[in-house]
């Protein structure tokens, strides 16, 4: 994994979240940020990321609506996806993991529990 794009509106989740991938062996260079999706949309478009980490709540487009422009988009349709929520019914986790998720975090997470989505979802990559 070489390229990483964080996706949430709170700059603490996304500090926290650069953190654990650094912890996981992920250099700095390889993390890019962003604070909606919206901005991940453009992000994408310029530079297709081996995974991207989105909060589900955010203003502008949400992460269900990025998952799904994603998925909707044949280019970008294979980009790995992990979901992450402080605020995750299991009826919304089922719903976005059969939108194409790789996985779905409660925030808030460990970084055991981030390595271990990282792993499942390089190891279906």
């Amino acid at each position: 994994m070489k390229d990483v794009l964080i996706v949430d509106d709170s700059a603490l989740a996304r500090m926290i979240m650069r953190r654990s991938l650094g912890a996981a062996g992920l250099t700095a260079a390889g993390i890019r940020e962003v604070p909606d999706g919206l901005a991940a949309l453009a992000a994408v478009r310029v530079k297709i990321p081996d995974l991207v980490i989105a909060d589900v709540n955010m203003p502008n487009l949400d992460g269900e609506g990025l998952l799904m422009s994603l998925r909707a988009d044949a280019r970008l349709a294979g980009v790995r996806v992990l979901m992450c929520s402080s605020a995750m019914s299991p009826a919304k986790a089922e719903r976005l993991l059969r939108l194409g998720a790789g996985a779905v975090l409660k925030k808030p997470f460990s970084p055991h529990e981030l390595r271990s989505a990282l792993a499942g979802a390089l190891a279906v990559a």
